[in-house]
């Protein structure tokens, strides 16, 4: 094993990347994700080199968690985000990935033989090959989603892509949710911010790549864990009517239709918080 220096870039030669394993790695447009033999992170490889601009907001984002966040937020960070560590470089020293850690095995479930993600594409529905989940379990989910999330909002953080194959959870273990695609994340006014959000997730009142449009996104998972269904895509402020009955649920309600509404008064994720944490 090779040693790393804290949020410093490493060369891709020396990270031994191994094949693909389908159990444990993906891939998509960004590139794909492997394992290695040198260090115990994965290795996202990019389909292309970073820019200058791009590689800088990725080193910006490293050295945000490394350097910059309070030790609290840096302990929430590295057990809720696959958040970058390390830039991969080539010899040139073009940013060719990014170097992330492993979502914890208690992010997945047994099915047929195998290993799956959790993916939130399985909360948001009643029931799937994941199983069924209890209110409580689902009221664990959202609060934690929330708080999650609070850290990338006060910090001025974009995640952008939070679609049903982004999000990971738990029903074990503290916390209970986990965000995969982070090296993505931007300041909210980096000139690299891109959106990314699938069409079923976007903001129908067209905000683009912003902390608006992130909470939108925040309201759309928390109505469709607790609602245990997709409802529609791009919901409003009436389908918040579709949250079951819990304590405290007007709350919930009102602060779930005012972040599925016009931008400008969305909540912001702590007030989820507050509301979800006395359920």
């Amino acid at each position: 094993m090779i040693g790393l220096r804290k949020a410093a870039a490493v060369r891709v030669d020396d990270l031994g990347l191994l094949p693909a394993d389908p159990a444990s790695a993906a891939s998509g447009f960004e590139g794909s994700v492997v394992p290695c033999t040198e260090v115990s992170f994965l290795a996202k490889i990019y389909t292309r080199p970073r820019s200058g601009a791009e590689a800088a907001a990725i080193q910006r984002l490293i050295d945000l968690k490394e350097y910059d966040l309070s030790p609290v937020d840096r302990e929430l960070a590295a057990r809720s985000f696959s958040w970058p560590a390390h830039r991969i470089i080539d010899g040139q020293g073009d940013t060719v990935g990014v170097l992330i850690p492993r979502a914890e095995p208690r992010f997945s479930f047994p099915f047929q033989g195998g290993w799956h993600l959790l993916e939130g594409q399985h909360v948001a529905r009643a029931t799937s090959v994941a199983g069924t989940f209890t209110a409580e379990q689902r009221l664990r989910f959202a609060r934690d989603l929330a708080t999650a999330w609070d850290v990338l909002d006060r910090h001025g953080l974009v995640y952008t892509d939070a679609n049903s194959r982004n999000i990971l959870f738990a029903t074990s273990g503290d916390p209970s949710t986990y965000f995969l695609d982070c090296d993505g994340v931007r300041r909210h006014d980096d000139p690299t911010l891109e959106f990314r959000t699938q069409p079923n997730w976007s903001d129908p009142h067209g905000t683009g790549a912003s902390i608006q449009n992130d909470r939108y996104l925040l309201a759309t998972w928390l109505l469709r864990i607790l609602a245990a269904q997709m409802v529609r895509p791009q919901p409003g402020p009436t389908d918040a009517d579709a949250l079951p009955a819990m304590t405290r649920r007007s709350k919930v309600r009102h602060l779930v239709a005012h972040g599925l509404g016009p931008a400008g008064s969305r909540p912001a994720p702590a007030d989820y918080v507050a509301a979800l944490g006395g359920e």
